[in-house]
């Protein structure tokens, strides 16, 4: 679909047609408008339909932090992972992001803990286990 957007573009600017110049920007912007706005009206539309159907979006999951392993449990999602896995821990202000892969995250908010000790426990258990912390 862009090439074929890219290719019209193409031929009303180079064309010899009877369209002035304003005329051929108002035509390429008009055609790069409605398809930038089509795209992102089609990504969010399917984005909002992929996160009604995910059951585990929907649902409210608790994660177990110990010394041997991280747990995360749901409705319909039971995981253990192992501490060796975790590459890297990101701190924000109001949340972590367990990284076990340079893709993939999970979300630990900091009002999810139970009290600023539990989070303090937390990073030590993570500096305990060797995973590289970033602060941003």
């Amino acid at each position: 679909m862009m090439i074929v957007f890219s290719v019209l573009i193409s031929y009303f600017l180079m064309s010899d047609s009877s369209f002035q110049l304003w005329m051929k920007l108002i035509i390429s912007l008009l055609i790069f408008v409605v398809y930038g706005g089509l795209i992102i009206l089609l990504i969010y539309i399917t984005c909002r339909r992929n996160i009604k159907r995910s059951p585990v979006l929907n649902e409210i999951l608790i994660f177990t932090l110990n010394a041997d392993k991280i747990e995360l449990k749901g409705d319909s999602i039971n995981v253990t992972q192992t501490w060796k896995y975790i590459i890297k821990l990101i701190e924000r202000e109001k949340y972590f992001l367990l990284m076990p892969s340079a893709r993939t995250f999970h979300y630990l908010p900091k009002s999810g803990f139970e009290s600023p000790e539990d989070i303090t426990r937390f990073k030590n258990l993570v500096k305990e286990k060797g995973v590289k912390t970033v602060y941003h």
